[in-house]
């Protein structure tokens, strides 16, 4: 099935998501900091980036940016995971090239 990027700074979350997903045949990486995540990424592009905006090295906005801006990972589909769920938020995370939210 898909290769998706898991980027979320709670290790708990992130490694539920990923064991989930994995059950269903997908293989999943879990990064806890963006911009390893983002690094390793452009060496491996996945089929799907999960992303949690509140990460500690770098913001999940900025971190949308920068994946629509690289050449290897411009077409990368972005689902951005966030406890905040007003429409200003979500409005600011489909700006920054987020996907769904």
């Amino acid at each position: 099935m898909a290769s998706i990027a898991i980027i979320d700074q709670d290790q708990e979350s992130g490694d539920a998501l990923a064991q989930t997903l994995s059950s269903r045949g997908h293989e999943c990486t879990v990064f806890h900091l963006g911009k390893k995540g983002f690094n390793k990424m452009l060496e491996e592009p996945p089929a799907l980036l999960i992303l949690d905006v509140m990460l500690d090295d770098i913001s999940g906005f900025h971190l949308c940016r920068l994946v629509r801006g690289s050449s290897r990972l411009h077409m990368t589909p972005i689902l951005v995971l966030s406890a905040m769920d007003n429409e200003e938020e979500i409005h600011h995370a489909m700006a920054q090239g987020a996907d769904e939210y």
